[in-house]
């Protein structure tokens, strides 16, 4: 599970830093990748969550 989280971690920073170099790209193109990365990010959360919960279920 870290290492989904560490690799989304890697994919926002490096997608943030090729964003920030090319002003050439569309705005448009920007928040359709932005919206993409969130949604992404908070599907990990979740499973994350979930997966957390479920262990302490099983625990008790």
């Amino acid at each position: 599970m870290h290492n989904t989280i560490l690799l989304a971690i890697i994919i926002c920073v490096l997608g943030t830093a090729a964003w920030s170099q090319s002003d050439s790209l569309s705005d448009t193109v920007k928040t359709s990748y932005f919206k993409t990365a969130m949604v992404v990010l908070f599907t990990f959360g979740l499973m994350g969550f979930y997966q957390r919960l479920a262990k302490r279920m099983r625990d008790k």
